[in-house]
């Protein structure tokens, strides 16, 4: 027990800051004769020589595997405030919303790219574990239940769902609002030609009435 809160306290002493996990940080695991103090930035254990291989396979995976579904959470969360002033563009375009075409461009890519992200992460979250289990596998299975992963990814998809429909929503607004102004300045252009000549023609009318 001594041992073990040696580590706790050299791993506490990175700042771990993940208040959104709502999971007292650092991590203990017991398993296989296996003690791994986890957090995000350091990780230690006490075990057999042997199985240090797979306990360092099994955290830089996870680790890495965290660190972008906390990326892409940190991201869904800068967007919400984004998406909040953005809402009126949904609904309808105007004039005065044209200048904001790049920013809700750039905006959509951005969520695009975060569901493009969380897509190939899921992937490497939903695969089944090692069989047969192995030391790693087991470490990291623990790790993800712990971390609430598959529950972390499947609410980020869900948000991410929300935002990319609500920037697809613009894109449409965007894209009519202008086709409709285009048609509208071309019916301006149509009337005023025809204005024109129909003007020439009554001139030259009384024209050759005056002759």
């Amino acid at each position: 027990p001594e041992a073990i809160e040696t580590l706790r306290r050299w791993v506490a002493e990175q700042p771990a800051d993940r208040p959104r996990h709502r999971i007292e940080l650092p991590i203990l695991l017991r398993l296989y004769n296996v003690d791994l103090v986890w957090s995000p930035s350091r990780s230690a254990a006490i075990a057999a020589e042997d199985r240090f291989g797979s306990i360092c396979e099994a955290v830089t995976d996870f680790t890495s595997l965290e660190a972008e579904l906390a990326a892409i959470e940190d991201g869904i969360a800068t967007a919400w405030p984004a998406y909040e002033a953005d809402l009126p563009h949904a609904y309808g375009f105007s004039d005065s919303s044209i200048a904001l075409r790049d920013t809700l461009l750039a905006r959509y890519g951005s969520v695009k790219s975060l569901q493009g992200r969380l897509a190939r992460l899921t992937k490497q979250i939903t695969q089944p574990a090692p069989q047969p289990p192995t030391l790693a596998g087991q470490i990291g299975e623990r790790l993800r239940e712990r971390l609430r992963v598959e529950d972390r990814d499947e609410a980020a998809d869900g948000e991410l769902e929300v935002l990319s429909d609500h920037y697809d929503a613009c894109g449409q607004r965007a894209s009519d609002f202008m086709i409709a102004r285009r048609e509208q300045m071309l019916s301006w252009i149509i009337i005023v030609l025809l204005a024109t000549e129909t003007l020439l023609f009554a001139i030259d009318l009384l024209a050759n009435a005056g002759t």
